[in-house]
């Protein structure tokens, strides 16, 4: 069964917190726009979760000042499964969306990931 986790046009860098739901793997789709000022440079978004990067959304941008739609990445991952054992409640993981060198990204993009 898919789940979005985020979906929206975030000021970059967007840090949320998101609670898993089970420590099974899952296929995370990770896509969204983004635009660049350069000529002939590769633009993208990160995904961190927990400080690691685990999927990157990138494309090589030929013409600069044109928001484009950034190739769509999935990515196997498990997510960090911990249980309070006193109280049965489920740590939540830290997962940040930043935009890599070169790329800007404003509020005519947007950002979608979820699992599958």
């Amino acid at each position: 069964m898919s789940h979005v986790i985020y979906n929206g046009t975030p000021t970059l860098p967007h840090t949320f917190n998101y609670t898993p739901h089970g420590d099974e793997p899952v296929l995370l789709s990770f896509s969204g726009t983004a635009w660049t000022g350069i000529t002939n440079s590769k633009i993208g978004l990160e995904l961190v979760v927990n400080g690691t990067v685990v999927s990157t959304a990138a494309i090589w941008s030929n013409g600069p000042g044109t928001h484009r739609a950034l190739q769509t990445a999935l990515t196997t991952f498990t997510f960090p499964f911990v249980v309070d054992v006193s109280n049965g409640v489920i740590s939540p993981v830290s997962i940040t969306i930043r935009a890599i060198a070169g790329t800007n990204f404003d509020r005519n993009d947007y950002v979608t990931l979820a699992h599958v």
